[in-house]
């Protein structure tokens, strides 16, 4: 009997060895793998990194060209106003020449028909001076 329960305890003793080195062994590979973790973990937050450094700088651009857009579209404002006003000004000055216009030939109109009238009354004098100098010749040819 006791040798059958040294021989129980011996395999026992054999059989906790055994699962000691397999735990050790496991715990070695968790060891490992958590090693591997660390460093995976590492290498994706450098890589994320990275990408928002990227990001950052594509932003800075971004806004750099935001402020250069609305500096160039303040400049076309400007000129914009400016062209407006020329509009202006030369909408006022081409009324007036219409203005002026209508006025000389309104003058035009006038002048041309007194020019008439007058040269109708010289028609009709210089009828009655010629009728006077035939009346004339006739009565000295009489």
């Amino acid at each position: 009997p006791l040798q059958g329960l040294a021989e129980q305890l011996a395999a026992l003793r054999s059989e906790s060895e055994a699962r000691m080195a397999d735990l050790l062994g496991a715990a070695e590979a968790r060891a490992s793998a958590g090693g591997g973790i660390n460093e995976q973990l590492t290498s994706s937050t450098e890589g994320f990194q990275v990408e928002i450094d990227s990001m950052h700088q594509e932003q800075q651009a971004l806004q750099s060209r935001l402020q250069q857009l609305q500096a160039e579209r303040q400049e076309v404002l400007k000129k914009l106003q400016a062209l407006d006003e020329e509009i202006a000004v030369a909408t006022s000055a081409y009324q007036a020449s219409t203005q002026r216009e209508r006025q000389v030939r309104a003058s035009q109109k006038r002048v041309a028909g007194e020019l008439k009238r007058e040269l109708s009354i010289e028609e009709v004098e210089a009828k009655k001076v010629g009728d006077r100098q035939r009346l004339l010749m006739e009565a000295t040819a009489a």
